[in-house]
């Protein structure tokens, strides 16, 4: 079975490695751009729409993963997210988890 790191890379995540943000040891952030083909709207400051993955390890040694689209429509920024998944689940549910954002940005 592949990582959750081996399977975001091969669906086009870029990875920007080992951001230290307390209480976790190791933090990574997982990121897409997507095109105007997948999400119509676009953050209105940056004129793109991103997905982000951040993946938390805990001085416990658990680890899990957060998603999340962070934007600016109609003059407000918007946080929306999905968190404390397990790999196994990040993996299982990236479709639904993709999608689910997308919609909802583009719904607002």
């Amino acid at each position: 079975m592949k990582t959750a790191e081996e399977f975001l890379i091969k669906r086009a995540y870029r990875k920007y490695p080992q951001l230290a943000e307390w209480p976790y040891e190791i933090h990574n952030l997982y990121e897409q751009r997507l095109s105007e083909i997948e999400s119509p709207a676009v953050c209105e400051t940056n004129d793109r729409l991103c997905i982000h993955i951040k993946e938390y390890k805990f001085h416990e040694g658990q680890v899990q993963y957060s998603i999340n689209i962070t934007a600016e429509r109609h003059s407000v920024w918007w946080d929306l997210s999905a968190y404390s998944l397990s790999a196994d689940e990040l993996i299982e549910k990236i479709e639904f988890l993709e999608n689910s954002l997308i919609k909802t940005f583009n719904a607002l």
